[in-house]
């Protein structure tokens, strides 16, 4: 990802779900807002110009930030939801179960013999 005025790329780690959901979208943050972590993800996207300053707003607003909050915050902003890239490691894992499951047989259960019921006694 570039930040900052030079435009340097540079390689951001994420610890976690939300920070490389702001690293993998960093325009689209730089317009959120919302509730408080939202507010300080979209504040942090636009005011950081290094990876390090933004990784420690991002891990500052998560230690009291609510992550429920932050994920309705994301799917209420149109723009964010219709242009959200999904972080790599989570397509990578989709793509991985994707094979598994290409590849994989069908389970079909044994058929089960159902006997009609016996006649009633008189």
């Amino acid at each position: 990802m570039s930040l900052g005025q030079d435009g340097k790329t540079v390689e951001a780690l994420a610890t976690t779900f939300e920070d490389a959901l702001a690293y993998e979208n960093l325009e689209l943050f730089k317009k959120l807002d919302g509730g408080a972590l939202a507010q300080d993800f979209g504040k942090a996207t636009r005011e950081c110009t290094t990876i390090d300053q933004l990784s420690l707003a991002l891990w500052d607003a998560l230690k009291t930030g609510s992550k429920a909050e932050f994920a309705l915050d994301i799917l209420a902003t149109e723009e964010i939801a219709a242009n959200l890239i999904v972080p790599i490691y989570i397509r990578e894992g989709l793509v991985w179960l994707q094979n598994q499951l290409a590849r994989a047989k069908p389970v079909v259960p044994p058929a089960v013999s159902v006997a009609a019921p016996a006649p009633a006694k008189p």
